[in-house]
């Protein structure tokens, strides 16, 4: 992943996260093994855990502001994340 310049005033985390999305894309693309599933689920926790701290960050420095930070839509993860059965041949 190519990240723009401004990227480099992102903190640590902030890095770690966009790379824990980079690598879910790419799992979710191709993975096929039961250590992959895993890998997914596993960085689908880490994602949702650093968004869930982020928010309640985002909505602490602008309780007075008037700015909402809630996600439009918070269904947007809910679910199976299952991958489409491919086929071997």
């Amino acid at each position: 992943m190519n990240f723009p310049p401004e990227s480099q005033a992102l903190n640590p985390n902030e890095v770690d996260y966009l790379h824990m999305i980079q690598r879910f894309d790419q799992l979710w693309a191709s993975a096929r093994t039961d250590d992959e599933q895993a890998e997914m689920q596993r960085l689908l926790y880490l994602i949702e855990q650093y968004e869930i701290e982020k928010y309640k960050i985002d909505k602490h420095d602008n309780r007075d502001s008037g700015i909402s930070t809630a996600p439009e839509n918070p269904e947007h993860r809910q679910g199976s994340f299952e991958t489409p059965m491919r086929s071997t041949q």
